[in-house]
């Protein structure tokens, strides 16, 4: 029943209770951006940690310590926390890089799933 299109739907909620579901252990210490960009639909936000604390934009970052691309019903799954990264990034279907790319695999477990 997801797909790309109900994704997109979710996604401005998700980033409005993005910083409410933060994992304060995960987080704690933690100063990074990242840009998060959802394949085939030019949707993405962005998501800045500054010493633990989180603050999400509508848009992504000019310039990202980690950017992520991933196919929409993937990201959705792991912000849901009911798939793993590590299976979805080994079929391709989440990537990252930038400045700090081994952020990616972390991004999903700095927030507790609702």
């Amino acid at each position: 029943m997801l797909d790309a299109r109900r994704v997109g739907l979710t996604l401005p909620f998700l980033v409005e209770a993005m910083p409410r579901v933060t994992d304060p252990a995960a987080t704690a210490g933690l100063t990074a951006s990242f840009a998060v960009r959802l394949r085939g639909g030019g949707q993405g936000f962005g998501v800045t940690l500054t010493d633990g604390a989180v603050r999400t934009d509508h848009r992504p970052p000019a310039r990202p310590d980690c950017t992520i691309l991933t196919e929409p019903v993937a990201f959705l799954l792991l912000a849901l926390g009911r798939v793993d990264p590590w299976p979805v990034i080994a079929r391709g279907k989440a990537l990252g890089w930038g400045r700090k790319p081994w952020l990616a695999p972390r991004f999903p477990r700095l927030f507790r799933a609702p």
